[in-house]
């Protein structure tokens, strides 16, 4: 998937939070913050209709 590629390429680490299959499901769609230190790294995502956009890194 395009979002493992930039991990990689970007070599973040792999972390807990990432569903590497579906990367848009528990935090990266909850109302965790961004900034939540407890999911560093973390994206986040915006779905609508069924398609989600990864909108932060």
């Amino acid at each position: 998937s395009a979002f493992r590629s930039i991990s990689k390429h970007w070599n973040l680490p792999s972390s807990p939070s990432w569903n590497q299959t579906e990367p848009c499901t528990g935090p990266a769609i909850d109302s965790s913050a961004i900034e939540d230190t407890r999911y560093n790294p973390l994206i986040k995502c915006s779905c609508n209709n069924g398609t989600c956009h990864i909108t932060k890194l």
